[in-house]
């Protein structure tokens, strides 16, 4: 059950680092697009607000946060399977060199 918690937790902080980036990206470009229409004299036709959002469905962004932790999730077992083989491994070969 932790692993489940914490493969939900990760999967719910890549999800706000994304949303994180993108929302930075589109800051940036909107700071350097000023400095480039600044230059031009003729570009009178410009819209004077910027609108920042998010436009999708919340059952997308469910879907996509449980697929996101399912991935981990097994990702999760699999490294823990593969640590445990080798530690196993490990132990059979220094009993056996003894």
């Amino acid at each position: 059950m932790k692993k489940i918690i914490l493969s939900i937790v990760i999967s719910i902080a890549f999800h706000i680092l994304y949303f994180i980036c993108t929302i930075g990206w589109a800051y940036m470009k909107t700071i350097f697009e000023n400095d480039f229409i600044k230059e031009y004299n003729n570009a009178y036709i410009l819209q004077n607000e910027v609108g920042i959002g998010f436009v999708g469905s919340p059952v997308f962004l469910l879907d996509s946060i449980l697929s996101v932790a399912i991935v981990v999730l097994l990702i999760m077992k699999l490294t823990n399977h593969y640590t445990r083989k080798r530690k196993f491994e490990m132990n059979n070969s220094n009993n056996k060199s003894k």
